[in-house]
């Protein structure tokens, strides 16, 4: 009865080690954000630009539109090399160089028309 009794308390004590470190595991991010000011060359703040983050791994294209401060956050972006575009009315589209997120990261990009 004893061997049986230790027994049953190991396999709990296993099962619930397994089912936490799986837990923790899958509770892992693997994303990203990115995140900055849209200006015109005077330094005003553009509303409603739409900024597009590109994967450049995998073409996707993750779209948001700049706050009345001028402002943008793409978060949930997988890691990766990017560019951000932007678009806006009475201003020539502008292209970023690329650049890459790692995990966890905030990188923060201002951007000027």
């Amino acid at each position: 009865m004893r061997y049986l009794a230790k027994q049953f308390w190991l396999a709990l004590v296993v099962t619930s080690v397994m089912t936490m470190t799986l837990s923790t595991a899958l509770g892992q991010t693997y994303t990203a954000t990115v995140t900055g000011n849209v200006a015109d060359p005077q330094g005003s703040a553009i509303a409603g630009a739409k900024v597009v983050a590109i994967n450049q791994g995998t073409k996707l294209e993750y779209a948001v539109q700049t706050n009345q401060s001028g402002v943008y956050t793409i978060p949930f972006l997988p890691i990766g090399s990017y560019v951000l575009s932007v678009e806006a009315t009475g201003f020539k589209k502008l292209v970023s160089s690329d650049f890459r997120l790692e995990v966890n990261q905030i990188g923060r990009i201002n951007l000027v028309m």
